[in-house]
């Protein structure tokens, strides 16, 4: 039965953590073969999965992307770089290329490049986004996209970040105030300001959380190191090394991030409209910043485990086949090939697992965060209004993204 005009709905998502699992081992496992190729493929179906089990009013998204357009966007990235890179090399090697300093133009022309591909990654995903059957298209021009950008990301450096979320809001005004649906263009209200305050009290609420946090843990953790060693001259040198205050501000940092995103996804959904038609997010930062966290803890497992296995592994064969370990990995000093090829493929093998948790904790953690908190007020209306539109052709893909190490 049709909703009423003045009906408000919630957003359903309606996969399982078991099929996006599945769908990440498969991915995973014919990545790796395939010396990463296959990620664009992969790319392609985690988005249609989660499209398409996302339900607003009775019908879900749908994604018409595909991975050899991914592929084929990377390809042009890389037709365009590698030469820019040869050219630069043979003129650093020349007389010319040392009497002058190409660093500037250098960095312009990349950073040119670069927001180009951010601009088409944007462009792609809308034009290959659908509803009903209509698709999706984009009125903004990467020259009106440029302009912004770089002056807000001078302003971003100057202000030591504090003009980021006026950055972000002005890029939302411009990219989503120029999307459509079919023949229905997207209305955008959010200002700066009211993106500022919410992210400036997000941040000062998390400061003060981690400072409590800190604060309650400091008596507890010096009777925790006096019960565990009373000569505290050793642990304390290992206390305040380095690789021991990764792990605190790895975490604090994921907090802050998880914060900022959580506030922009509710904000831009909020002021998100298609005429009578508006959504309504309810999302809260704790959300987010749990897949973060889950992500964060995951992954220092996943290689604490590693390392156990491998110093279980090393010690095994280093006292049974000592010479014959030796013979077939070499020395620290000089390792073999067979060390070598070892060791990276190992590191490919932790890259890809940690690649798969971060799509299954934060990839699909914050897509269900946002769409189970999201309701649509007035859908049937858009419904009604909906009229296919030929959409514009997005180019290459935003696999060129991938090029400049942006893609997803």
């Amino acid at each position: 039965m049709a909703a009423s005009a003045g009906a408000q709905e919630n957003v359903a998502f309606t996969g399982t953590r078991a099929a996006f699992a599945g769908l990440l081992a498969r991915g995973s496992l014919l990545t790796l073969p395939t010396l990463g190729l296959y990620r664009f493929w992969l790319i392609t179906d985690i988005r249609r999965h989660l499209w398409g089990n996302t339900v607003i009013a009775g019908e879900p998204l749908e994604y018409a992307g595909r991975g050899g357009e991914l592929l084929r966007g990377f390809l042009i990235g890389m037709a365009v770089l590698i030469p820019i890179n040869l050219l630069l090399t043979l003129l650093g090697l020349t007389s010319f290329g040392s009497s002058v300093s190409l660093a500037g133009p250098t960095f312009f022309g990349l950073m040119v490049l670069q927001q180009f591909a951010q601009f088409r990654t944007f462009a792609y995903r809308i034009t290959r986004s659908r509803y009903r059957g209509i698709a999706g298209s984009l009125d903004a021009q990467f020259a009106g996209y440029f302009m912004r950008r770089i002056g807000w990301d001078s302003a971003a450096i100057l202000s030591l970040g504090l003009a980021i979320p006026f950055r972000r809001a002005s890029l939302d005004r411009y990219l989503i105030g120029g999307c459509r649906i079919g023949d229905q263009k997207a209305q955008f209200s959010g200002t700066g300001w009211s993106l500022a305050w919410r992210v400036y009290l997000g941040w000062m609420i998390t400061a003060l959380v981690w400072l409590v946090i800190g604060i309650l843990s400091v008596p507890l953790l010096a009777s925790l190191i006096t019960a565990a060693a009373p000569d505290l001259r050793e642990l304390r040198e290992v206390m305040t090394g380095p690789a021991l205050a990764i792990i605190p501000t790895l975490v604090v940092g994921f907090t802050f991030y998880a914060v900022y995103i959580a506030i922009w996804h509710r904000w831009r959904l909020n002021h998100l409209s298609f005429g009578t038609t508006r959504f309504v997010s309810a999302l809260r930062a704790r959300q987010v910043v749990g897949c973060y966290l889950r992500f964060g803890a995951g992954m220092l497992l996943l290689l604490f485990l590693i390392m156990v296995l491998l110093g279980i592994i090393a010690l095994f064969l280093t006292q049974h086949f000592p010479e014959e370990t030796r013979a077939l990995f070499g020395t620290s000093e000089e390792p073999s090939t067979f060390s070598a090829v070892l060791t990276v493929a190992g590191i490919l093998v932790v890259l890809t697992l940690i690649g798969a948790m971060r799509r299954y904790f934060v990839e699909r953690g914050v897509w269900v965060a946002v769409m189970s908190t999201l309701s649509v007020t007035q859908p049937q209306a858009l419904i009604e209004r909906l009229r296919y539109c030929e959409p514009a052709s997005a180019g290459a893909g935003e696999g060129l993204a991938d090029a400049f190490s942006l893609g997803p």
